[in-house]
C-alpha cells in the first residue's frame, strides 16, 4: 500500500545548498515502485530521517499532497513558497523540491522525524507553508521513544513505524530466552533444591563420594525436568490461548494509489533500475523539470474544485495481532474493539432508520455535541479554512446506504464494563470534521495523539485535515479537538447497531487496557513456603546430628579423614532426611488435582491454567469479587412500580397493561376515514376511558398509572433502532444506561412502544392498535450526572390526529418530566407521606429505585425559563452551576409525584446460596466494582452479600483536601462495631485512604464481614488485593470476568476468571477459569479441601519416609563406632524412595477425609483448613517423633535380634521391615479406599518380593527364605507399628471429629414403652420385588398418637446423658427432628402449615409441635375428597409401615434364620417399636440437639467407643408411587425434599425408596446417597428445591431466635418467611418461669411465619417437671462443670 503522506527520504545529503540535485532527480527507489517513470540522483537533497523501503511513496502522490500549483498563470511564483525570492529559486533546476528553510530560517521537517538523530529545528511540512506566523501551531512536540510514553503523530492509512508495539495479547510468563534463567532461579530459590544441588556437586569430590554419582544427580535432574516441563506446558498452553485471541479477524480499510506497481515486479527489475539510475546521474540536469510539473498541474486543473485524489479503498480481513497504528478498522454491532481507536465515522446500520444522538450521555454531561460540531465549522470558516463537510459522502456498509449526511450524527454506544466495570453504555461520537468525509479522504487526515496512559477516562488529541481546495500559499488545514468522547478503547464492545470506522492510535502494551494491567507473576503456594521452612529445620537437624556424631567420636580421633570431611560425609548420608522426591511428588500431585478439577462434571468447563497452586484453594480467607458479569448478569428488568396507594409487581403487571389498552384508545374505530387523535396528559378520553364503569377510586388509580407510564415512556435517553434477523425486523433500544432500556422495554410490554427518537421529537405507538398515540417535541434535556443523580426533559405535546407533524408553534401543552434517586427527588416533589417508606422497602428488596415527577409549564413559564437558561449557558464562569441554578429555581419546585419504579439487576445463577455458603465457610467477601454507589448498594443487598442484620456505613466524596481528622472520624463507627457493620466506599475515598491512611484503613476493613468498593479503577482493585495480602498474611482469592479485573486477578494468591459474555481476558489471565460464579463454591470447599489435605498428608509421609531411613543410618553409625559409612547403598537407597514405596505413598492423592456432600453441607469444615492444622509445626514434630521411634526400633532390634551390626542378614531384616512399615503406615492413614490404592499396595509388595532374588549383592538370600528371617521381620514390624496406631486411636476417642453426630439413643418396644437401650434397632435386608404392600391391612396394629407425648422421652435421655457424663449438654435448641424438617422445608412448601410451641429455659430454646393443631390438620386432610379410585390416607400410611416390615431384620443377616427372612410378608405390621437417635449438630451458628426415629442400619452399628470418622451407616426407608408423568415427577421431587431433610438432620447417609404401583405393589428399589440428593434434583430433575437454600433459610431463622434481627428471607421457591419478632426470641422471652410460651405458626398457603406469645409465664407442657427439677438442682459434683460442651 502506498504511504500517501510519509515524506521521509532516506540517504539524503546533509547540505541544503548542494545543487547537484533537482526535483526530477529524486531517487525513485526512495519514493516507491509506483513512481518509477524516471530515476535520478538524490544527491544534494535536504536531510530526511531514515525510512524503510516499505514507507516509500510515489512522486505523484507527493506532489498532490503538497498542492503544487503556481499562481498568476505560471509567473514563476510557487504557491508553497512565501515570497518571490523563494519562487525564483524554485524555478532553477538545481534547487531541491522542498527547501528546508525559508528566508526567516524556519526549517521544515517530516512528521515522524526523530529529534535525536536530526536537527530539532525541523518541523512538519506536510500541510502548511513555511511561514513565521504558523510556526507555533505547526511545530509538533519533540518525539521521544514510545517506551518513554511520548505523544505521536499519526497519518491515516499508513503503516506505523516499527517502534510501535504489536497489537498482541500476551499472558505468557516467559520468553524463549527468559524461560531457563527464570525457572531455574525460581526452583533454586527453594532451599531444598539448592541443598540437593550442593549434595550432587559434592559427589564430584572423591573424598566425599558415597556410592554412584548418578544416585544423587539423576534424581535432581529428574525433579527439575518434571517441574520445568510442567511450567513449560503451562506457558505453552497460555500462548496457545493467547494465539486464539490474537487470531480474531477484523475488517481493515487500506488506502492505496492504483498506479502503484507490485513489489514483486520491483524485485525483478532491480538490476535494470540500477543501471538506468546510473545513467541518469551521469546526464546533465535537464530543463524539462518545470515543464513536467506544469504539465501535471494542468492535468490536475488549476484551483480545481473537482479534484479527487487517486486513492482507492480496499477492505481486508486481518488478524487482531496484525493491526497496526494508523490502520482504519471497521467495526459492527457486538464486536470487540481490538486496540485503542479514535472514531472517524459512524453510521447507523438500520435499514431506513436514522440513528440520532441522544440529548445526553455519560461522557458529555452538558449534552452539547452538536453545538461543538457547529462551533468547529463556524470557526473554521471564519479563519478562511474549510471543514470539508461539503465534500463528504454517506458511508456505505454492506452495500446499503445509510442516512444522509445531514442526519448522520456519528454516534456509537460502547459497553465498557470489561474495561472499567461500569454497566452504563457510553456514548461516543466521531469528530464532525471526520464524520463528513468519505473513506478515501481519510488519506488527508493526521491525528496528534497524547502520550500512552492508563487513565481510561481521559484523552487529549487533535485531528487535522488538508482539503483538496487548499491551494493558497498561506492556507491552514482544518483542525478539531479530540477528547474521550471520540475514542473507543481496547476491550470495549460496540453496543449500538452501527458501522464505525476508526483509526488505531495505540496498540498492544500501550493500550489503556494493557497499561492498567499488572504483568503476570509466578505464584508460590503457602504450602510450598511452609514445606520450605520445614526443610530448613530438617537441614539444621541434619547438621546438628552430623556434628554430634563426629563430636562423640572426637574431632581429633578421625584417623582416615579430617573431621570436617567426616561431617560433610555424614551430611550427605543424612541427605535423605530432606527427600529429593518431595518436590516431584508434590508437583505430580498438583497435576492430578488439576486433572480432577477439569473433569468434574459438577463444574463443567473449568480450566486449571496454573497447576502449581491448587492447594491454595483450600486456604482462602478473603474473596474479592467483581460485580458486573460476576455476581450479576448485567440484565436489568423493571419488577415493581408504586403509584402512591397501590404497587404492581409480577402478575399484577397485567392490570397495568389493561389500563394502557383502555387509556390510549385514540378514536372511534367505526369511521375508517377519521384518523385517531393524539394523546396528551390532559386528554379527556385519555382519563375517562380507564374503567368507565369502575369505581372512582379505581379510575383515580388508573389515571395515576397512565401518567406514570407516559412519563417513563418520554423521560429517557433511549434511541430505538431496527434490526433484522432471519429476514424479520424487530426493534432494539440503545442508551447509555441499561436501567433506561429496561424501563422502555417495560413500557412496551404494558402497551406503549417507543418508535422514534431524535433530538427534536419522540413518537410513541400503541402496541394494541399499532397506531401513533403520542408525538412530542423535545425542547430541553437535562442529562443524568453522578452529582445531580437525576435527569429531566421538557416536551411539548402535539395535538390533533396522528398525521400531525412536529410543529414549531407553541400551541401544545408543555410538560417537564424528571426522574432520579430518592435522595434528591424527595426535596423536589410535593409533600407526601409514602415516598420514603416505599423507596426503603424497594431498597431492602435489592431494587434500584427511581422517583418520577412532572410539572406542567405555561407558555410564559417556559419562556421565562428558556430566557434565563440561555443567558446562563452563555456565562464564561461557573456556567454549569448557573444553568443548574436556573433549572432548580424554575422547574424543580413542587413537582407532582407520579410514582416509584424498582429495577432489578438480575443475579447470576445461585449467587445467594453460594455467597451464604462461602460466608459460613469463614471467607470474608469484598465486592469491588467500577459501578455507581447506588447500584453497588442494591446488588450487595439483593445478593445477600450484606445481611439484613448489618448496617451499611457509606464513606464517599473524600478528597485530598479533606482534613485527616474528618477522614479518620468516618472510620470510628467501623471500629466500634466491626462485626455488624458493612463498609460502602467510593473510588475517590478509597484512593484517599490508600494514599494517606493506608494502615489505619486496612486494619479496620479486614475485620468487617463485607466491604463494597465502588468506582474502583483496575489499579485500585489490584492495590486492595495486594494490601490485604501484605497486612493479613492470609490467602486472598479474586474473581472477575472482565478485562478490568485482570490486574486484580494477577495480584491475588488465587485468581479465578469467569468466561464472560464480552470476552475471555479475565479467564485467560486467571489461575482457574470457571463458567459461572456458583462453581466457585465447589472449587473451594471440595477441590480446595482435597488438594490441601492430600498434599499435606503426602508431604508428611515423604518426610517420614526420609526421616525414618536417616534414623536407621544414625543408629547404624553409632553402632559402627561413628564411621560415616552407608547402611543402604546404591540400589537399596534409590529403590526405597522409588519402586518400593513411591506408588503407595503417591496414591494418597486419591484419599478423601470426608464425603463431597458432607463438605458442601457443612462448609464450617473449611474453616479448619485456613488454620493450616493439617501441616503445621505441631504435626511436623509429631511425625518426627514417630520417625525417630520407628527408625530406632527397626534398626536397633534388627541389630540386636540378628546379632550383627554390619552383615547381609541384618541389612535384609532391617530393609524388609522398613518397606513393610511404610506400606502399612500408608494403609493406616487412608480414610477412603480406592481401587488404585489397593492395587498400589499389593503391587508394590509383590514387586518387592519378586525383586528379592535380584538383591543378592545386598542380602543373604539363603537367610531371607528362613523362618528366622520371617519371625524377626514380623516381630520388629509389630513393635514398630502398634504403639503409634494405638496413640492415634486414643486421640480420636478422646477428641472425635466434629461431624460425628450421635451422642445418645433410646427405644420404644412393641408396646411403645420407653427404654434407654438399643432393643428396637433393626437391620436392613432387601424385600422381595412384587410383594403386595396392602396385605395385612386388616391386622395393622397402629399406634394411637392422639396422646401428646411432648418432649418427655428426649428430655429423659438428656438427663441420663448428663448423669453419666456429669456435665451439662450445652445447646441453643433442643427439639424433635420433625420440627426442624418443617422449618427447613418452608422455602419450598407453600401449601402445608404448622404450629409449634416454644419456651426458653436456662438459655436453651425448647420446641415441640402443637398437638391440637396436628390433630386438626389430620382431621381436615382425611375429610378431603380423594380422586376416584385413589387409595385412602390410612392405606397409603400403611404402605409405608408395610415396606419397613418387609425390609427389616431384628439382627444382622448372618444371625437371622432363613425362615424369618422369607416369612416377613406374613408378619403383622406394628408401628409401636422405634429406635431413636439423639444427635448433636449445628446449622449456621446455632447448636442443636435433635432426636428422631431411624429405620435401620445397613451393616452393624459401631460401638460407642469407635473412632470411625464416617457417619453411622443408617438407612432411611421410604415409599413413593412410580411416576408416570411430568406432574408425578414434580410430586416425587417434593417428597424427596422431606426425605433429604429428615436424613440430613440425623446424619443418615443412605435412603432406600420403594416404588409402588397405584395398587400398592412393590415394583422396584432405588438407593440414594443423602448428600447427593440436592445436586440430583438440580441437575436431573425440575429443580423443585435447593438444599443450600433450605439450610441457609434455617440458619437465618434460627439466628433470629438467638437475638439477631431478621426482616424477611426470600426462598428460591418463592416463599416469603417474615419473622415478626424483630428482636429475636431469645432476647424477647425472659428466662426462667417468667418466660412464658410462644408459638411459631405458618398458615397453609401463607407467605409468612408468625411468632407470638400464648402464655405469659411458665413453660406450659413442653418441659417435664422431672427435667426442670434436674436442671434446677444438679448434683454437687456437676456444679463446677456447667459450661462443659459434650458431643
Amino acid at each position: 500500500m502506498s504511504r500517501a503522506h510519509q515524506y521521509h527520504q532516506p540517504n539524503a545529503s546533509d547540505s541544503p545548498d548542494d545543487n547537484s540535485d533537482s526535483d526530477i532527480e529524486l531517487d525513485i527507489d526512495e519514493l516507491g515502485p509506483q513512481g518509477r517513470t524516471e530515476q535520478h540522483s538524490s544527491e544534494g537533497f535536504p536531510s530526511w530521517p531514515q525510512q524503510s523501503p516499505e514507507s516509500r511513496i510515489p512522486l505523484r502522490n507527493l506532489r498532490i499532497s503538497r498542492t503544487r500549483g503556481f499562481e498568476d498563470g505560471g509567473h514563476g511564483k510557487h504557491k508553497y513558497l512565501p515570497d518571490g525570492s523563494d519562487a525564483d529559486r524554485a524555478v532553477e533546476d538545481n534547487v531541491p523540491l522542498l527547501d528546508p528553510t525559508d528566508d526567516s530560517g524556519t526549517t521544515v521537517i517530516a512528521m515522524d522525524q526523530d529529534p535525536r538523530r536530526h536537527s530539532p529545528n525541523h518541523r512538519f511540512a506536510s500541510f502548511f507553508p513555511s511561514t513565521r506566523n504558523n510556526v507555533p501551531s505547526l511545530t509538533p512536540e519533540p518525539q521521544e521513544s514510545i517506551t518513554n510514553g511520548a505523544s505521536r503523530n499519526i497519518t491515516i492509512g499508513q503503516y506505523p513505524p516499527p517502534r510501535f508495539p504489536p497489537n498482541a495479547v500476551s499472558n505468557a510468563k516467559y520468553t524463549a530466552w527468559s524461560f531457563l534463567p527464570r525457572t531455574l532461579y525460581n526452583e533454586f530459590s527453594f532451599f531444598f533444591n539448592m541443598y540437593f544441588l550442593l549434595v550432587a556437586l559434592s559427589q564430584l569430590i572423591p573424598p566425599l563420594r558415597i556410592g554412584y554419582v548418578s544416585t544423587y544427580v539423576v534424581p535432581l535432574v529428574f525433579v527439575l525436568s518434571i517441574t520445568l516441563g510442567k511450567e513449560a506446558l503451562d506457558d505453552i498452553a497460555r500462548r496457545r490461548r493467547d494465539a486464539e485471541a490474537n487470531k480474531e479477524a477484523y475488517t481493515v480499510l487500506r488506502l492505496h494509489d492504483p498506479s502503484e506497481t507490485s513489489r514483486r515486479t520491483k524485485k525483478r527489475q532491480t538490476k535494470k533500475e540500477n543501471v538506468r539510475r546510473s545513467r541518469l546521474r551521469q546526464q546533465p540536469v535537464q530543463s524539462n523539470r518545470l515543464d513536467i510539473l506544469e504539465e501535471e498541474e494542468e492535468h490536475l486543473g488549476h484551483n480545481s474544485k473537482d479534484f479527487q485524489p487517486g486513492i482507492e479503498v480496499d477492505e481486508l480481513r486481518i488478524r487482531s495481532r496484525d493491526i497496526k497504528v494508523g490502520d482504519i478498522v471497521k467495526l459492527g454491532k457486538d464486536q470487540r474493539v481490538p486496540a485503542d481507536l479514535v472514531i472517524l465515522k459512524s453510521s447507523s446500520a438500520d435499514p431506513g432508520v436514522t440513528a440520532s444522538v441522544p440529548p445526553s450521555s455519560k461522557a458529555s454531561p452538558s449534552g452539547n455535541h452538536s453545538m461543538e460540531a457547529e462551533t468547529v465549522a463556524q470557526n473554521s470558516k471564519q479563519d478562511g479554512t474549510q471543514t470539508a463537510a461539503d465534500n463528504g459522502k454517506p458511508l456505505e456498509t454492506s452495500g446499503k446506504s445509510t442516512s444522509n449526511q445531514s442526519d448522520s450524527t456519528g454516534e456509537a454506544f460502547l459497553r465498557t464494563d470489561q474495561l472499567d466495570g461500569e454497566t452504563d453504555w457510553k456514548l461516543r461520537l466521531a469528530s464532525p470534521l471526520t464524520q463528513a468525509l468519505d473513506p478515501p479522504d481519510f488519506a488527508r487526515l493526521r491525528i496528534i495523539a497524547g502520550r500512552p496512559s492508563k487513565k481510561v477516562n481521559e484523552f487529549i488529541g487533535t485531528v487535522e485535515y488538508l482539503s483538496h481546495e487548499d491551494n493558497s500559499a498561506h492556507s491552514k488545514p482544518v483542525s478539531a479537538p479530540l477528547t474521550i468522547d471520540n475514542t473507543a478503547w481496547a476491550n470495549t464492545v460496540l453496543a449500538s447497531n452501527a458501522t464505525v470506522l476508526a483509526v488505531v492510535v495505540y496498540t498492544g502494551a500501550q493500550t489503556r487496557q494493557a497499561m492498567s494491567t499488572s504483568p503476570p507473576r509466578s505464584k508460590t503456594g503457602l504450602l510450598d513456603c511452609e514445606i520450605n521452612n520445614l526443610t530448613k529445620i530438617l537441614c539444621a537437624l541434619t547438621l546438628s546430628l552430623s556434628v554430634t556424631l563426629v563430636a562423640l567420636e572426637g574431632f581429633e580421633n578421625q584417623e582416615e579423614m579430617k573431621w570436617y570431611v567426616a561431617i560433610t560425609r555424614f551430611l550427605i548420608l543424612f541427605s535423605t532426611i530432606i527427600p529429593i522426591s518431595l518436590r516431584v511428588n508434590l508437583d505430580m500431585g498438583k497435576s492430578v488435582y488439576a486433572w480432577f478439577i477439569e473433569r468434574d462434571q459438577g463444574i463443567p468447563g473449568t480450566v486449571v491454567r496454573t497447576s502449581t497452586i491448587p492447594e491454595e484453594l483450600g486456604r482462602i480467607e478473603y474473596l474479592l469479587s467483581d460485580k458486573t458479569g460476576t455476581l450479576t448478569q448485567n440484565e436489568m428488568e423493571l419488577k415493581k412500580i408504586h403509584v402512591g396507594t397501590v404497587s404492581y409487581a409480577n402478575e399484577a403487571m397485567d392490570e397495568v397493561a389493561s389500563y394502557i389498552r383502555q387509556g390510549f384508545v385514540t378514536g372511534p374505530a367505526t369511521d375508517a376515514s377519521q384518523r385517531p387523535l393524539l394523546v396528551t396528559p390532559s386528554s379527556t378520553f385519555h382519563k375517562t376511558s380507564v374503567g368507565a364503569s369502575a369505581t372512582r377510586t379505581r379510575r383515580e388509580i388508573g389515571s395515576r398509572v397512565l401518567d406514570l407510564v407516559l412519563a417513563l415512556a418520554l423521560c429517557h435517553n433511549v434511541t430505538p433502532s431496527v434490526e433484522e434477523e432471519n429476514g424479520r425486523g424487530f426493534t432494539t433500544y440503545q442508551a447509555s444506561s441499561p436501567d433506561e432500556i429496561a424501563i422502555v422495554r417495560w413500557t412496551e410490554q404494558v402497551g406503549l412502544r417507543l418508535t422514534h427518537r431524535d433530538r427534536k421529537s419522540i413518537t410513541l405507538q400503541s402496541v394494541e392498535t399499532s397506531r401513533i398515540v403520542v408525538r412530542v417535541q423535545v425542547l430541553n434535556v437535562f442529562p443524568f450526572t453522578s452529582e445531580g443523580k437525576r435527569m429531566g426533559i421538557i416536551v411539548r405535546f402535539n395535538e390533533g390526529d396522528d398525521s400531525a407533524d412536529v410543529r414549531a408553534d407553541e400551541a401544545g401543552e408543555v410538560w417537564f418530566y424528571q426522574k432520579g434517586a430518592d435522595t434528591v427527588m424527595t426535596s423536589i416533589v410535593a409533600a407526601n407521606d409514602w415516598l420514603d417508606e416505599e423507596t426503603a422497602n424497594m431498597a431492602r428488596e435489592g431494587f434500584r429505585t427511581l422517583v418520577i415527577g412532572r410539572k406542567k409549564l405555561s407558555a410564559q413559564q417556559y419562556h421565562d425559563f428558556s430566557a434565563s437558561y440561555k443567558e446562563a449557558s452563555l456565562s464564561l464562569q461557573s456556567r454549569d452551576a448557573r444553568m443548574a441554578r436556573v433549572v432548580k429555581e424554575h422547574l424543580e419546585v413542587n413537582l407532582e409525584l407520579l410514582g416509584v419504579t424498582g429495577v432489578e439487576d438480575k443475579l447470576q445463577k445461585d449467587v445467594k446460596p453460594s455467597l451464604e455458603l462461602l460466608r459460613n465457610a469463614g471467607i470474608k467477601i469484598w465486592m469491588l466494582t467500577g459501578d455507581k454507589v447506588e447500584t453497588a448498594r442494591c446488588v450487595a443487598v439483593s445478593a445477600k452479600l450484606v445481611s439484613r442484620t448489618q448496617y451499611i456505613h457509606a464513606i464517599t466524596k473524600l478528597t485530598p483536601a479533606t482534613p485527616a481528622s474528618s477522614a479518620l472520624d468516618t472510620l470510628s463507627l467501623l471500629r466500634s462495631k466491626p462485626d455488624s457493620t458493612a463498609l460502602l466506599i467510593d473510588g475517590d475515598s478509597l484512593s484517599y485512604f490508600l494514599s494517606h491512611h493506608r494502615w489505619e484503613f486496612i486494619s479496620i476493613a479486614v475485620q468487617l464481614p463485607a466491604v463494597i468498593a465502588c468506582r474502583c479503577s483496575p489499579t485500585q482493585k489490584a492495590d486492595i488485593a495486594y494490601l490485604i495480602r501484605q497486612f493479613t498474611k492470609k490467602r486472598v482469592a479474586c474473581i472477575g470476568d472482565g478485562g478490568n479485573d485482570v490486574s486484580m486477578i494477577q495480584a491475588a494468591d488465587v485468581g479465578v476468571g469467569i468466561v464472560g459474555k464480552e470476552g475471555r481476558q479475565a479467564s485467560l489471565a486467571a489461575d482457574f477459569s470457571i463458567t459461572t460464579f456458583h462453581h466457585l463454591t465447589k472449587l473451594l470447599v471440595w477441590h480446595g479441601r482435597n488438594s490441601y489435605k492430600r498434599s499435606a498428608k503426602l508431604a508428611q509421609f515423604i518426610i517420614h519416609r526420609g526421616l525414618i531411613i536417616s534414623v536407621c543410618q544414625t543408629i547404624y553409625s553409632i553402632a559402627a563406632h561413628f564411621e560415616p559409612n552407608a547402611l543402604y547403598r546404591d540400589w537399596l537407597l534409590v529403590g526405597y524412595a522409588t519402586v518400593y514405596t513411591m506408588a503407595p505413598v503417591f496414591s494418597l492423592v486419591l484419599d478423601k477425609d470426608v464425603d463431597e456432600g458432607l463438605a458442601n453441607l457443612y462448609p464450617e469444615l473449611y474453616k479448619e483448613l485456613t488454620n493450616g492444622q493439617s501441616l503445621s509445626y505441631r504435626t511436623f514434630f509429631v511425625w518426627v517423633a514417630v520417625s525417630i521411634y520407628q527408625g530406632s526400633i527397626i534398626q536397633g532390634l534388627s541389630q540386636i535380634l540378628v546379632g550383627s551390626v554390619d552383615s547381609p542378614q541384618m541389612v535384609s531384616v532391617s530393609f524388609t521391615v522398613l518397606v513393610i512399615n511404610e506400606l502399612i503406615m500408608v494403609a493406616c492413614e487412608i480414610v477412603t479406599w480406592h481401587r488404585i490404592m489397593v492395587a498400589s499396595l499389593l503391587g508394590t509388595m509383590a514387586i518387592y518380593i519378586g525383586s528379592v532374588p535380584l538383591l543378592g549383592g545386598y542380602f543373604d538370600l539363603a537367610y531371607v527364605w528362613s523362618w528366622g528371617f520371617a519371625w524377626r521381620v514380623a516381630g520388629i514390624s509389630a513393635i514398630s507399628l502398634i504403639p503409634p496406631y494405638s496413640v492415634k486411636v486414643l486421640r480420636r476417642t478422646l477428641k472425635p471429629p466434629s461431624y460425628r453426630k450421635e451422642i445418645a439413643f433410646f427405644s420404644y418396644d412393641d408396646a411403645h414403652h420407653f427404654h434407654q437401650d438399643e432393643r428396637s434397632l433393626r437391620y436392613y435386608y432387601p424385600p422381595r420385588i412384587g410383594a403386595s404392600l396392602s396385605d395385612g391391612f386388616d391386622r395393622f396394629e397402629q399406634l394411637d398418637d392422639s396422646v401428646d407425648g411432648h418432649l418427655d422421652s428426649l428430655l429423659r435421655t438428656v438427663v441420663d446423658l448428663e448423669t453419666r457424663n456429669k456435665s451439662r449438654c450445652q445447646a441453643d435448641v433442643i427439639t424433635w427432628r420433625g420440627m426442624m424438617t418443617k422449618i427447613m422445608a418452608t422455602p419450598f412448601d407453600m401449601f402445608n402449615g404448622f404450629e409449634m410451641n416454644v419456651t426458653r429455659f436456662q438459655g436453651t430454646i425448647f420446641i415441640e409441635e402443637n398437638h391440637a393443631y396436628k390433630l386438626e390438620s389430620r382431621r381436615s386432610q382425611y375429610q378431603r375428597v380423594s380422586q376416584l379410585g385413589a387409595p385412602s390416607q390410612d392405606m397409603m400410611s400403611y404402605w409405608g409401615y408395610k415396606f419397613e416390615t418387609l425390609s427389616l431384620l431384628p439382627a444382622p443377616w448372618a444371625e437371622t434364620p432363613r425362615d424369618y427372612i422369607e416369612s416377613r410378608e406374613t408378619l403383622t405390621v406394628n408401628n409401636h417399636a422405634e429406635y431413636c437417635s439423639v444427635v448433636k449438630t449445628g446449622i449456621g451458628k446455632t447448636r442443636l440437639i435433635l432426636a428422631g426415629e431411624v429405620d435401620a442400619i445397613w451393616d452393624a452399628k459401631p460401638p460407642s467407643s469407635s473412632t470411625s470418622m464416617d457417619p453411622i451407616n443408617w438407612v432411611e426407608l421410604k415409599t413413593a408411587a412410580t411416576p408416570h408423568s411430568s406432574s408425578d415427577i414434580l410430586k416425587y421431587e417434593r417428597k424427596l425434599l422431606k426425605f433429604w431433610i429428615q436424613s440430613f438432620l440425623l446424619g443418615v447417609p443412605k435412603i432406600i425408596v420403594g416404588f409402588r404401583s397405584r395398587d400398592g405393589i412393590l415394583e422396584r428399589l432405588e438407593e440414594m446417597e443423602t448428600a447427593g440428593l440436592p445436586s440430583m434434583v438440580k441437575q436431573r430433575g425440575n429443580g423443585a428445591w435447593d438444599g443450600n437454600v433450605c439450610i441457609n433459610f434455617t440458619a437465618s431463622f434460627l439466628e433470629s431466635f438467638l437475638g439477631e434481627c431478621l426482616g424477611w428471607i426470600q426462598g428460591k421457591g418463592g416463599t416469603l418467611a417474615n419473622v415478626q419478632d424483630s428482636e429475636g426470641l431469645k432476647t424477647t422471652i425472659p428466662d426462667g418461669e417468667t418466660g412464658g410460651v410462644w408459638r411459631i405458626r405458618k398458615r397453609e398457603k401463607a407467605p409468612m411465619i408468625e411468632v407470638f406469645k400464648v402464655e405469659e409465664s411458665g413453660h406450659g407442657d413442653i418441659l417435664s417437671p422431672e427435667f426442670i427439677k434436674w436442671r434446677s438442682h444438679p448434683p454437687e459434683e456437676d456444679l463446677h462443670q456447667n459450661a462443659i460442651v459434650q458431643g
